[in-house]
């Protein structure tokens, strides 16, 4: 199954993020970040979809066994992937805004209910940026 899943190129470019969790100073292309935002999503509606058909079709025929717990495992199932996948979107976003040219506090707007949340999905939609003038000084031969 986890082989199948790999196959679909969002979630498979979601989870190339993790890798690169710790690594905030590098640069993501706009088309790389927002399909490994789609991969998030994706895989976030997989988990939920799932957990919430446990939850209704399958417990119900436990209840009568008091297995309780695995009722409370797949309401927090998809919580704990947000809070496992947190560190890997939150750099991804700092390389996107690095990528347009902006600085990382950008990040903070998120503490901002709905107007920051706004404002920063509009910057991380920025097209990148480069770094030079398009000039480039090249350095005397060494003999």
């Amino acid at each position: 199954m986890l082989a199948f899943l790999m196959r679909i190129p969002l979630i498979r470019d979601f989870v190339m993020l993790f890798p690169d969790a710790l690594e905030f100073h590098e640069r993501m292309s706009r088309k790389a970040f927002w399909k490994a935002m789609g991969g998030f999503l994706l895989s976030y509606l997989l988990i939920t979809l799932i957990g919430e058909g446990m939850l209704y079709w399958v417990m119900p025929h436990w209840v009568h066994r008091h297995v309780t717990l695995f009722a409370d495992i797949w309401i927090f199932l998809p919580m704990a992937f947000c809070l496992f996948s947190f560190l890997p979107v939150l750099a991804a976003q700092s390389r996107r805004l690095l990528d347009a040219n902006l600085s990382r506090w950008w990040l903070l707007l998120t503490l901002i209910p709905y107007l920051g949340w706004f404002i920063l999905l509009v910057l991380l939609l920025f097209p990148s940026r480069s770094f030079g003038t398009g000039r480039e000084i090249s350095a005397p031969p060494s003999y």
